[in-house]
């Protein structure tokens, strides 16, 4: 029911609430909880970036950073998922939000791994119109 309150035609302050309330979850949850049911908490969380207010993009990425680059390779499941997600914060090079999900996904590409993320994020770029030149920009940023 908490990935209904991230639906893109509530307002802002409704998913500012929801994040606060998985961040609770997951500070309640622990480790190895959290991985089992990641692909249920990612549901809701994966599309919100590519639709949130300014005011919210900045706490979806604190919740990433915080909660979903720690799980290191655990996140190998969901790394296609995870990677779709951040890459509409990369779509305009000159947003505040460039630098810092570039540096995001540099981290993720660092913490599983990298060939896999690598294969993962061409796959993005040849399935995934929707972020196409997002993927571009990255790999012009980061190759």
């Amino acid at each position: 029911r908490l990935a209904q309150c991230l639906n893109p035609g509530l307002p802002d302050g409704v998913h500012l609430k929801a994040l606060e309330a998985y961040e609770t979850m997951f500070s309640l949850l622990g480790r190895d909880r959290f991985v089992a049911d990641l692909s249920l908490y990612s549901t809701g969380l994966f599309p919100l970036l590519g639709y949130a207010s300014t005011r919210v993009q900045p706490r979806v990425l604190d919740v990433f950073e915080r909660w979903f680059l720690p799980l290191t390779t655990s996140l190998i499941p969901a790394l296609p998922g995870l990677i779709n997600a951040l890459l509409p914060g990369i779509e305009e090079t000159h947003s505040e939000l460039f630098p810092r999900v570039l540096r995001l996904l540099t981290r993720l590409r660092e913490v599983t791994d990298r060939k896999l993320f690598v294969v993962e994020m061409w796959r993005c770029l040849l399935t995934c119109p929707g972020v196409r030149l997002s993927a571009v920009h990255y790999f012009i940023e980061v190759m």
